[in-house]
Protein backbone atom coordinates (compact mmCIF):
# COMPACT_ATOMS: atom_id res chain seq x y z
CA UNK A 1 0.00 0.00 0.00
CA UNK A 2 3.09 2.12 0.63
CA UNK A 3 3.95 2.41 -3.27
CA UNK A 4 0.03 2.93 -4.07
CA UNK A 5 -0.20 5.94 -1.39
CA UNK A 6 3.33 7.39 -2.80
CA UNK A 7 1.75 7.88 -6.16
CA UNK A 8 -1.75 9.84 -4.58
CA UNK A 9 -1.85 13.11 -7.05
CA UNK A 10 0.27 11.69 -9.93
CA UNK A 11 -2.24 11.74 -12.43
CA UNK A 12 -5.40 13.80 -10.96
CA UNK A 13 -2.65 16.76 -9.80
CA UNK A 14 -4.82 16.77 -6.51
CA UNK A 15 -3.03 16.59 -2.92
CA UNK A 16 -5.48 13.31 -2.26
CA UNK A 17 -3.05 12.06 0.61
CA UNK A 18 -3.84 15.47 2.29
CA UNK A 19 -7.23 15.05 1.46
CA UNK A 20 -7.39 11.39 3.31
CA UNK A 21 -5.64 13.04 5.99
CA UNK A 22 -8.62 15.48 6.27
CA UNK A 23 -11.67 12.78 5.36
CA UNK A 24 -9.94 9.91 8.50
CA UNK A 25 -9.78 13.11 10.74
CA UNK A 26 -12.88 14.19 9.97
CA UNK A 27 -14.31 10.67 11.14
CA UNK A 28 -12.42 10.36 13.87
CA UNK A 29 -13.30 13.54 15.59
CA UNK A 30 -16.22 13.26 17.02
CA UNK A 31 -15.64 9.44 18.01
CA UNK A 32 -12.57 10.55 19.52
CA UNK A 33 -13.86 13.16 21.65
CA UNK A 34 -16.61 11.17 23.01
CA UNK A 35 -13.79 8.77 23.91
CA UNK A 36 -11.85 11.42 25.47
CA UNK A 37 -15.03 12.34 27.28
CA UNK A 38 -16.22 8.97 28.58
CA UNK A 39 -12.37 8.86 29.62
CA UNK A 40 -11.91 11.99 31.55
CA UNK A 41 -15.10 11.19 33.55
CA UNK A 42 -14.28 7.50 34.54
CA UNK A 43 -10.97 9.25 35.82
CA UNK A 44 -12.71 11.81 37.76
CA UNK A 45 -15.08 8.90 39.12
CA UNK A 46 -12.38 6.76 40.21
CA UNK A 47 -10.39 9.68 41.84
CA UNK A 48 -13.73 10.41 43.61
CA UNK A 49 -14.69 6.88 44.67
CA UNK A 50 -10.18 7.01 45.88
CA UNK A 51 -10.90 10.47 48.12
CA UNK A 52 -14.08 9.01 49.60
CA UNK A 53 -12.19 5.58 50.41
CA UNK A 54 -9.26 7.15 51.86
CA UNK A 55 -11.25 9.29 53.96
CA UNK A 56 -13.45 6.46 55.79
CA UNK A 57 -10.47 4.55 55.77
CA UNK A 58 -8.60 7.10 58.14
CA UNK A 59 -11.20 7.77 60.18
CA UNK A 60 -12.18 4.09 60.50
CA UNK A 61 -8.38 3.21 61.53
CA UNK A 62 -8.04 6.65 63.34
CA UNK A 63 -11.20 5.40 65.36
CA UNK A 64 -9.89 1.98 66.01
CA UNK A 65 -6.28 3.25 67.34
CA UNK A 66 -8.27 5.29 69.32
CA UNK A 67 -10.39 2.39 70.92
CA UNK A 68 -7.92 -0.52 70.40
CA UNK A 69 -7.27 -2.65 73.79
CA UNK A 70 -9.55 -0.19 76.03
CA UNK A 71 -7.70 2.89 75.41
CA UNK A 72 -10.28 5.26 75.95
CA UNK A 73 -11.28 2.83 78.99
CA UNK A 74 -9.77 3.78 82.66
CA UNK A 75 -6.41 4.97 83.08
CA UNK A 76 -3.66 4.51 86.30
CA UNK A 77 -3.74 7.54 88.34
CA UNK A 78 -1.88 8.20 91.61
CA UNK A 79 -2.89 10.57 94.44
CA UNK A 80 0.06 12.51 94.08
CA UNK A 81 1.85 13.10 90.75
CA UNK A 82 4.39 14.95 92.24
CA UNK A 83 6.22 11.87 93.83
CA UNK A 84 4.35 9.06 91.59
CA UNK A 85 3.06 9.11 88.05
CA UNK A 86 1.43 6.13 86.55
CA UNK A 87 0.65 5.31 82.72
CA UNK A 88 -0.81 2.08 81.75
CA UNK A 89 1.15 -0.36 79.29
CA UNK A 90 -0.92 -2.07 77.60
CA UNK A 91 -4.39 -0.26 77.29
CA UNK A 92 -7.15 0.36 80.04
CA UNK A 93 -6.47 -1.12 83.64
CA UNK A 94 -10.04 -1.97 84.50
CA UNK A 95 -8.70 -5.04 87.35
CA UNK A 96 -6.30 -2.11 88.98
CA UNK A 97 -7.21 -2.47 92.57
CA UNK A 98 -6.04 0.56 94.94
CA UNK A 99 -2.64 0.27 95.87
CA UNK A 100 -0.84 2.07 98.79
CA UNK A 101 2.61 2.88 97.87
CA UNK A 102 5.51 4.78 100.19
CA UNK A 103 8.63 5.92 98.10
CA UNK A 104 11.91 5.96 100.65
CA UNK A 105 14.17 6.64 98.17
CA UNK A 106 14.92 6.67 94.34
CA UNK A 107 17.51 5.08 92.51
CA UNK A 108 20.54 6.57 91.88
CA UNK A 109 23.99 5.93 90.10
CA UNK A 110 27.68 6.19 91.03
CA UNK A 111 29.39 9.56 90.75
CA UNK A 112 32.70 10.10 90.47
CA UNK A 113 34.91 13.76 90.29
CA UNK A 114 38.56 14.05 89.46
CA UNK A 115 41.09 16.41 90.62
CA UNK A 116 41.32 19.57 88.62
CA UNK A 117 43.43 20.13 85.47
CA UNK A 118 44.51 23.27 84.04
CA UNK A 119 41.41 23.07 81.26
CA UNK A 120 39.57 20.51 79.33
CA UNK A 121 42.52 21.18 76.95
CA UNK A 122 45.12 19.98 78.95
CA UNK A 123 46.66 16.57 78.14
CA UNK A 124 46.07 13.88 80.54
CA UNK A 125 48.26 11.08 79.47
CA UNK A 126 48.41 8.01 77.03
CA UNK A 127 47.45 5.12 77.74
CA UNK A 128 44.06 2.63 78.65
CA UNK A 129 41.49 3.17 81.18
CA UNK A 130 39.50 0.20 81.95
CA UNK A 131 35.49 0.64 83.60
CA UNK A 132 34.08 -2.38 84.97
CA UNK A 133 30.73 -2.54 86.50
CA UNK A 134 29.39 -4.75 89.19
CA UNK A 135 28.50 -4.45 93.44
CA UNK A 136 30.70 -2.39 95.64
CA UNK A 137 30.65 -2.76 99.23
CA UNK A 138 32.02 -0.51 101.71
CA UNK A 139 34.10 -1.94 104.18
CA UNK A 140 33.61 0.24 106.88
CA UNK A 141 37.22 2.04 106.74
CA UNK A 142 36.81 4.15 104.45
CA UNK A 143 37.37 1.72 101.85
CA UNK A 144 35.42 -0.99 99.52
CA UNK A 145 35.22 -4.40 97.97
CA UNK A 146 34.28 -4.96 94.36
CA UNK A 147 32.29 -7.42 92.68
CA UNK A 148 32.45 -6.75 89.11
CA UNK A 149 29.74 -8.27 87.04
CA UNK A 150 31.44 -8.31 83.47
CA UNK A 151 34.48 -7.91 82.01
CA UNK A 152 35.76 -4.77 81.86
CA UNK A 153 35.52 -2.26 78.66
CA UNK A 154 39.03 -0.56 77.79
CA UNK A 155 39.52 3.09 76.56
CA UNK A 156 42.24 3.73 74.71
CA UNK A 157 43.62 7.42 74.86
CA UNK A 158 46.48 7.78 72.37
CA UNK A 159 48.07 11.02 70.45
CA UNK A 160 44.36 11.83 69.34
CA UNK A 161 42.23 12.37 72.05
CA UNK A 162 44.99 12.74 74.75
CA UNK A 163 43.27 15.38 76.76
CA UNK A 164 40.39 15.88 79.13
CA UNK A 165 37.79 16.38 76.38
CA UNK A 166 39.44 13.68 74.39
CA UNK A 167 39.28 11.45 77.61
CA UNK A 168 35.45 11.81 78.26
CA UNK A 169 34.68 11.61 74.68
CA UNK A 170 35.87 8.51 74.75
CA UNK A 171 34.35 7.02 77.75
CA UNK A 172 30.96 8.61 76.10
CA UNK A 173 31.61 6.55 73.35
CA UNK A 174 32.84 3.14 74.94
CA UNK A 175 29.40 1.97 75.66
CA UNK A 176 30.24 1.38 79.22
CA UNK A 177 26.27 3.07 80.63
CA UNK A 178 28.88 5.68 82.38
CA UNK A 179 28.54 9.38 81.33
CA UNK A 180 31.41 12.03 81.34
CA UNK A 181 31.30 15.83 81.36
CA UNK A 182 33.67 18.46 82.43
CA UNK A 183 32.85 20.79 85.03
CA UNK A 184 35.08 23.81 85.96
CA UNK A 185 34.59 25.21 89.26
CA UNK A 186 36.77 27.82 88.82
CA UNK A 187 39.83 25.86 90.47
CA UNK A 188 40.07 24.20 87.29
CA UNK A 189 38.36 21.15 85.15
CA UNK A 190 37.08 18.25 86.29
CA UNK A 191 36.23 15.00 84.98
CA UNK A 192 33.10 14.04 86.21
CA UNK A 193 31.78 10.20 85.94
CA UNK A 194 28.09 8.98 86.34
CA UNK A 195 26.88 5.50 86.16
CA UNK A 196 23.40 3.68 85.61
CA UNK A 197 20.90 3.52 88.67
CA UNK A 198 20.65 0.30 90.78
CA UNK A 199 23.24 -1.09 93.26
CA UNK A 200 24.62 -3.39 90.40
CA UNK A 201 26.04 -0.70 88.26
CA UNK A 202 28.75 0.42 90.54
CA UNK A 203 32.12 1.00 88.98
CA UNK A 204 35.60 0.95 89.00
CA UNK A 205 38.39 2.60 86.92
CA UNK A 206 41.91 1.03 86.60
CA UNK A 207 44.08 2.63 84.45
CA UNK A 208 47.74 1.56 82.43
CA UNK A 209 49.97 3.51 80.50
CA UNK A 210 51.54 7.12 82.04
CA UNK A 211 51.30 8.42 85.40
CA UNK A 212 48.99 11.13 84.35
CA UNK A 213 45.93 8.66 84.17
CA UNK A 214 46.54 7.61 87.90
CA UNK A 215 44.56 10.45 88.48
CA UNK A 216 41.01 8.91 87.15
CA UNK A 217 41.64 5.90 89.21
CA UNK A 218 38.86 4.74 91.40
CA UNK A 219 39.45 1.17 92.75
CA UNK A 220 40.06 -0.82 95.85
CA UNK A 221 42.81 0.58 97.74
CA UNK A 222 43.27 3.56 95.20
CA UNK A 223 40.00 5.46 94.78
CA UNK A 224 42.22 8.67 93.06
CA UNK A 225 38.87 10.18 92.52
CA UNK A 226 36.08 11.67 94.47
CA UNK A 227 33.34 9.85 95.23
CA UNK A 228 29.96 12.32 94.90
CA UNK A 229 27.37 9.55 94.57
CA UNK A 230 26.88 5.93 95.11
CA UNK A 231 25.04 3.37 93.39
CA UNK A 232 21.67 2.20 95.17
CA UNK A 233 18.21 0.80 94.45
CA UNK A 234 15.03 2.61 94.42
CA UNK A 235 13.12 1.51 97.74
CA UNK A 236 9.45 1.29 98.43
CA UNK A 237 6.50 0.00 100.35
CA UNK A 238 3.94 -1.94 98.47
CA UNK A 239 0.90 -2.41 99.95
CA UNK A 240 3.15 -3.19 103.43
CA UNK A 241 5.49 -5.22 101.32
CA UNK A 242 9.15 -3.82 100.86
CA UNK A 243 10.88 -3.76 97.78
CA UNK A 244 13.83 -2.54 95.62
CA UNK A 245 13.95 -1.70 92.10
CA UNK A 246 17.17 -0.89 90.21
CA UNK A 247 15.70 1.99 88.22
CA UNK A 248 12.80 4.92 88.68
CA UNK A 249 11.08 3.38 86.04
CA UNK A 250 9.40 0.13 87.52
CA UNK A 251 6.95 -1.94 85.42
CA UNK A 252 6.87 -5.10 87.02
CA UNK A 253 5.43 -4.47 90.57
CA UNK A 254 1.69 -3.58 89.37
CA UNK A 255 0.00 -5.44 86.28
CA UNK A 256 0.29 -3.29 83.43
CA UNK A 257 1.15 -0.27 84.72
CA UNK A 258 4.59 1.39 84.71
CA UNK A 259 5.34 3.42 87.79
CA UNK A 260 7.90 6.38 87.18
CA UNK A 261 8.99 7.37 90.80
CA UNK A 262 10.04 11.57 91.04
CA UNK A 263 10.62 12.25 94.34
CA UNK A 264 10.98 10.32 97.74
CA UNK A 265 8.56 11.04 100.16
CA UNK A 266 9.21 8.87 103.08
CA UNK A 267 6.25 8.44 105.63
CA UNK A 268 3.68 9.91 102.81
CA UNK A 269 1.56 6.66 101.15
CA UNK A 270 0.42 7.60 97.84
CA UNK A 271 -2.56 5.64 96.11
CA UNK A 272 -2.56 4.18 92.98
CA UNK A 273 -5.51 3.60 91.23
CA UNK A 274 -7.81 3.41 87.59
CA UNK A 275 -9.32 7.33 86.74
CA UNK A 276 -11.47 7.58 84.01
CA UNK A 277 -9.87 9.84 81.03
CA UNK A 278 -13.11 11.74 80.70
CA UNK A 279 -11.04 14.41 78.62
CA UNK A 280 -10.35 11.62 76.30
CA UNK A 281 -13.83 10.61 75.33
CA UNK A 282 -14.89 13.82 75.08
CA UNK A 283 -11.97 14.37 72.48
CA UNK A 284 -12.67 11.69 70.05
CA UNK A 285 -16.28 12.41 70.43
CA UNK A 286 -15.87 15.57 69.03
CA UNK A 287 -12.98 14.62 66.51
CA UNK A 288 -15.19 11.77 65.58
CA UNK A 289 -18.34 14.32 64.38
CA UNK A 290 -15.17 16.60 62.54
CA UNK A 291 -13.80 13.65 60.63
CA UNK A 292 -17.93 12.15 59.95
CA UNK A 293 -18.86 16.10 58.70
CA UNK A 294 -15.22 15.93 56.88
CA UNK A 295 -16.49 12.99 55.05
CA UNK A 296 -19.84 14.10 54.31
CA UNK A 297 -18.97 17.35 52.96
CA UNK A 298 -17.19 15.06 50.38
CA UNK A 299 -19.62 12.90 49.49
CA UNK A 300 -21.79 15.92 49.05
CA UNK A 301 -19.55 17.72 46.70
CA UNK A 302 -19.19 14.69 44.51
CA UNK A 303 -22.58 13.76 44.10
CA UNK A 304 -24.48 17.00 43.46
CA UNK A 305 -25.75 17.03 40.40
CA UNK A 306 -26.14 19.37 37.73
CA UNK A 307 -27.67 22.86 38.64
CA UNK A 308 -28.38 26.11 36.15
CA UNK A 309 -24.39 27.27 37.87
CA UNK A 310 -22.50 24.08 36.43
CA UNK A 311 -22.54 20.55 35.38
CA UNK A 312 -23.17 17.50 38.06
CA UNK A 313 -20.09 16.42 40.09
CA UNK A 314 -18.33 12.83 38.56
CA UNK A 315 -20.07 11.02 40.96
CA UNK A 316 -23.57 12.19 40.70
CA UNK A 317 -26.47 9.64 40.83
CA UNK A 318 -23.71 7.13 42.51
CA UNK A 319 -25.85 4.20 44.54
CA UNK A 320 -22.74 3.48 45.89
CA UNK A 321 -22.27 6.72 47.48
CA UNK A 322 -25.79 7.26 48.13
CA UNK A 323 -25.83 4.44 50.31
CA UNK A 324 -22.33 5.60 51.87
CA UNK A 325 -24.75 8.80 52.80
CA UNK A 326 -27.52 7.34 54.27
CA UNK A 327 -25.71 5.17 56.60
CA UNK A 328 -23.73 8.08 57.59
CA UNK A 329 -27.23 9.88 58.56
CA UNK A 330 -28.00 6.97 60.73
CA UNK A 331 -24.78 7.39 63.09
CA UNK A 332 -27.00 8.73 65.26
CA UNK A 333 -29.77 6.22 64.99
CA UNK A 334 -30.39 4.33 68.17
CA UNK A 335 -29.35 0.89 67.57
CA UNK A 336 -27.39 1.66 64.84
CA UNK A 337 -24.12 4.09 65.80
CA UNK A 338 -26.10 5.47 68.83
CA UNK A 339 -24.46 8.67 68.89
CA UNK A 340 -27.21 10.20 70.09
CA UNK A 341 -26.72 8.91 73.80
CA UNK A 342 -23.53 10.76 73.74
CA UNK A 343 -25.45 14.92 72.43
CA UNK A 344 -24.67 13.84 69.15
CA UNK A 345 -27.57 14.83 66.73
CA UNK A 346 -27.81 14.58 62.71
CA UNK A 347 -28.61 18.43 61.33
CA UNK A 348 -31.22 18.84 58.18
CA UNK A 349 -28.07 18.96 55.61
CA UNK A 350 -27.17 15.83 57.68
CA UNK A 351 -24.06 17.29 59.28
CA UNK A 352 -23.59 16.07 62.71
CA UNK A 353 -23.20 18.16 65.79
CA UNK A 354 -22.28 17.88 69.66
CA UNK A 355 -24.55 18.97 72.98
CA UNK A 356 -21.88 19.44 74.82
CA UNK A 357 -23.68 19.40 77.56
CA UNK A 358 -25.36 16.29 77.30
CA UNK A 359 -22.23 14.42 76.42
CA UNK A 360 -20.73 15.56 79.83
CA UNK A 361 -24.13 14.39 81.01
CA UNK A 362 -23.62 10.81 79.26
CA UNK A 363 -20.10 10.50 80.54
CA UNK A 364 -20.58 11.60 83.79
CA UNK A 365 -23.44 8.76 84.13
CA UNK A 366 -21.96 6.07 82.15
CA UNK A 367 -18.37 6.34 80.69
CA UNK A 368 -18.17 2.43 80.28
CA UNK A 369 -21.34 2.84 77.97
CA UNK A 370 -19.68 5.37 76.09
CA UNK A 371 -16.65 4.30 75.70
CA UNK A 372 -18.41 0.37 74.64
CA UNK A 373 -20.46 2.16 71.68
CA UNK A 374 -17.13 4.06 70.58
CA UNK A 375 -15.30 1.31 70.37
CA UNK A 376 -18.23 -0.85 68.56
CA UNK A 377 -18.57 2.10 65.66
CA UNK A 378 -15.62 0.06 64.34
CA UNK A 379 -15.90 -3.66 66.01
CA UNK A 380 -17.48 -6.57 63.38
CA UNK A 381 -20.76 -5.57 62.47
CA UNK A 382 -20.33 -1.72 63.68
CA UNK A 383 -21.42 1.38 62.55
CA UNK A 384 -18.57 2.80 60.53
CA UNK A 385 -17.57 -0.95 59.65
CA UNK A 386 -21.11 -0.85 57.59
CA UNK A 387 -20.08 2.52 55.67
CA UNK A 388 -16.73 0.95 54.76
CA UNK A 389 -18.49 -2.32 53.57
CA UNK A 390 -21.01 -0.15 51.55
CA UNK A 391 -17.84 0.77 49.95
CA UNK A 392 -16.40 -2.58 49.25
CA UNK A 393 -14.67 -3.62 46.40
CA UNK A 394 -17.28 -3.96 43.71
CA UNK A 395 -17.46 -0.24 42.65
CA UNK A 396 -13.43 -0.52 42.20
CA UNK A 397 -14.07 -3.42 40.14
CA UNK A 398 -17.10 -1.75 38.12
CA UNK A 399 -14.87 1.40 37.59
CA UNK A 400 -11.92 -1.12 36.34
CA UNK A 401 -14.42 -2.59 33.97
CA UNK A 402 -15.71 0.94 32.87
CA UNK A 403 -11.97 2.48 32.19
CA UNK A 404 -11.19 -1.02 30.12
CA UNK A 405 -14.20 -0.72 27.81
CA UNK A 406 -13.15 2.94 26.63
CA UNK A 407 -9.38 1.35 26.20
CA UNK A 408 -11.16 -1.19 24.12
CA UNK A 409 -13.18 1.28 22.45
CA UNK A 410 -10.08 3.23 21.67
CA UNK A 411 -8.22 0.78 20.12
CA UNK A 412 -11.13 -0.75 18.13
CA UNK A 413 -11.34 3.31 17.01
CA UNK A 414 -7.44 2.87 15.74
CA UNK A 415 -8.53 -0.27 14.01
CA UNK A 416 -11.49 1.13 12.18
CA UNK A 417 -9.56 4.13 11.58
CA UNK A 418 -6.56 2.15 9.75
CA UNK A 419 -9.41 0.34 7.55
CA UNK A 420 -10.92 3.61 6.69
CA UNK A 421 -7.28 4.89 5.64
CA UNK A 422 -6.42 2.05 3.75
CA UNK A 423 -9.84 1.70 1.91
CA UNK A 424 -9.71 5.55 1.02
CA UNK A 425 -6.02 5.35 -0.35
CA UNK A 426 -6.98 2.19 -2.55
CA UNK A 427 -10.03 4.57 -3.92
CA UNK A 428 -8.12 7.30 -4.46
CA UNK A 429 -5.05 5.15 -6.05
CA UNK A 430 -8.29 3.79 -8.45
CA UNK A 431 -9.31 7.40 -9.20
CA UNK A 432 -6.06 8.08 -10.19
CA UNK A 433 -5.29 5.35 -12.88
CA UNK A 434 -8.56 6.55 -14.18
CA UNK A 435 -7.93 10.21 -14.54
CA UNK A 436 -4.66 9.03 -15.75
CA UNK A 437 -5.85 7.34 -18.45
CA UNK A 438 -8.66 9.96 -19.42
CA UNK A 439 -5.33 12.40 -19.79
CA UNK A 440 -3.79 9.88 -21.81
CA UNK A 441 -6.66 9.52 -24.37
CA UNK A 442 -6.92 13.45 -24.16
CA UNK A 443 -3.72 13.75 -25.42
CA UNK A 444 -3.81 11.09 -28.04
CA UNK A 445 -7.09 13.02 -29.09
CA UNK A 446 -5.75 16.15 -29.09
CA UNK A 447 -2.54 15.00 -31.42
CA UNK A 448 -4.82 13.11 -33.72
CA UNK A 449 -7.40 16.72 -34.14
CA UNK A 450 -3.94 18.46 -34.83
CA UNK A 451 -2.76 16.15 -37.16
CA UNK A 452 -6.26 16.01 -39.08
CA UNK A 453 -6.07 19.83 -39.23
CA UNK A 454 -2.86 19.89 -40.79
CA UNK A 455 -3.32 17.84 -43.41
CA UNK A 456 -6.75 19.68 -44.79
CA UNK A 457 -4.72 22.79 -44.97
Amino acid sequence: MTSIANSLGVGSGIDTKALIDELVAAERKPRDDALTARSDKVTARISGMAQVTSALDALVAAMASRTRKGALGPLPATSDPSALTARATAGATRLLEPTSIEIKSLAGGQSLVSVAVASSTATVGEGTLTITLGTMTPDGAGDFAFAGAAAGIDIVIDSKNNTLAGLAAAINKSGTGVRASIIDDGQGARLVLKGPTGAKSAFIVTATGDAGLDRFLYKPGTPTMVSAGTAHDASLVVDGVSVTRPSNTITDLVVGVSLDLVKAAPGTVITLGANRDITGLTTAVNDLVDAVNALHSLTHALTTGATEAGAAAPLAGDATLRQVERQLLQLTATGTGGLAKLGVTTSRDGSLSVDSAKLSAALASDPDGAEALLAGLTATGGALTKVRSALGTSTDTRLTREQSAVATARAKLETSMTTLRAQLVKQYAAMEQAVGAFKATQSFLDEQIKAWNKSDS
